[in-house]
């Protein structure tokens, strides 16, 4: 923020320059708001999943995909956020691991085989992101170019965000509730690993 205002003092200066960054400081908080909304509501719908209610996980799901379409990202809300809950829960994970302890990997090629067809594209794309840019071991990129071949990031979202631009309504719904159960099965396997980031 320290920043944004000295930006705001120096703009200032420049005509109308206070008002564009003024303009961008809003745009930005309200992008802001609207993500965190997207994860509050979905994360309440993990949880009524999780407790067996699935009407109740509808309706958070439901209101999800009323939120605003992401400019920024050029991607349904709902559905970016989804995708980054099944990204955040591996890549902290991986963060939380202990150099050569693979337990990580171990729990991510487990979910696999428990995701359905669209989210298993967004845990592949995940691993593969994960292979070409942290720090994994040799050992662990080999395993991951054998599970997950091909490198993954394209610019920004990604390969597998970008092939949904433009889906339909009932399209995204079904990623999104897909996503959902992804980070389900992830977060069990992690667990059985005894590998589940705190928080």
């Amino acid at each position: 923020m320290a920043f944004l205002a000295g930006e705001m003092r120096r703009m200032s200066d420049r005509g109308l320059g206070d008002l564009q960054v003024r303009s961008n400081l809003a745009w930005h908080a309200e992008a802001g708001a609207v993500d965190r909304a997207a994860g509050n509501l979905l994360a309440k719908a993990l949880k009524a999943l999780d407790a067996g209610d699935q009407e109740r996980a509808d309706r958070f799901v439901d209101r999800a995909l009323q939120l605003p379409f992401n400019e920024r990202e050029e991607a349904e809300t709902a559905l970016l956020c989804a995708h980054m809950m099944v990204f955040s829960m591996v890549t902290e994970a991986f963060e939380a691991s202990a150099p050569g302890d693979s337990r990580w990997l171990d729990a991510a090629e487990a979910a696999l085989e428990r995701c359905g067809p669209d989210s298993r594209e967004d845990l592949l794309e995940t691993l593969r992101i994960i292979a070409r840019e942290y720090a994994v071991s040799p050992a662990e990129k080999r395993r991951v170019h054998q599970v997950a071949p091909g490198d993954g990031l394209v610019r920004g979202i990604g390969d597998v965000m970008a092939s949904r631009m433009g889906a339909e309504a009932a399209t995204v719904r079904r990623i999104v509730v897909d996503l959902l159960e992804a980070v389900r099965a992830v977060r069990d396997e992690l667990a059985a690993c005894d590998v589940l980031p705190q928080g």
